[in-house]
């Protein structure tokens, strides 16, 4: 069981330099309180930075990454945005899957790859583009059953 606000500001604390040499500003607005999930949390900074990256060669002459973290409906959500190109409209449908890439050297995979793990955590992923205006990505993880207070625990 994880605090995906901890993992999420440990990523951000990890990707700023990188961010910063490609003149991006970083912006974040952390959840208040504790997001408890149960993740593999190698497997979800793999997902975060395969957004962050995705984000940083949308806006190839600069712009800002944002990162929010919230609560919704037993889910925690975290929403990675950019202020890139955007993704035109045709091309939404098919970002999940592998081996589809705009990019020249790009693999396709990352998306394919992030959906999945998302997946095999009963989470989901969805995303959001205005062309010209920037895309955000939104991931919903299903928020760990609180532990009964050790009062209320039985020894059955």
């Amino acid at each position: 069981t994880v605090d995906v606000n901890e993992l999420v500001s440990d990523m951000i604390d990890f990707y700023s330099p990188q961010a910063y040499s490609h003149a991006l500003t970083v912006r974040h607005s952390l959840a208040a309180g504790p997001l408890m999930c149960r993740v593999d949390p190698g497997a979800l900074k793999q997902v975060l930075l395969n957004l962050f990256i995705n984000a940083q060669q949308a806006m190839d002459t600069g712009g800002e990454l944002i990162i929010r973290t919230g609560r919704n409906a037993g889910y925690a959500t975290i929403q990675v945005s950019d202020t890139g190109k955007g993704i035109p409209p045709e091309r939404l449908p098919s970002i999940f899957r592998p081996y589809r890439s705009s990019r020249s050297g790009g693999t396709g995979l990352g998306l394919a790859t992030a959906k999945k793990i998302i997946e095999a955590h009963e989470g989901t992923i969805s995303v959001h583009s205005d062309v010209g205006k920037g895309t955000s990505f939104t991931i919903g993880l299903p928020l760990a059953p609180a532990d009964p207070k050790p009062d209320e625990r039985t020894d059955g």
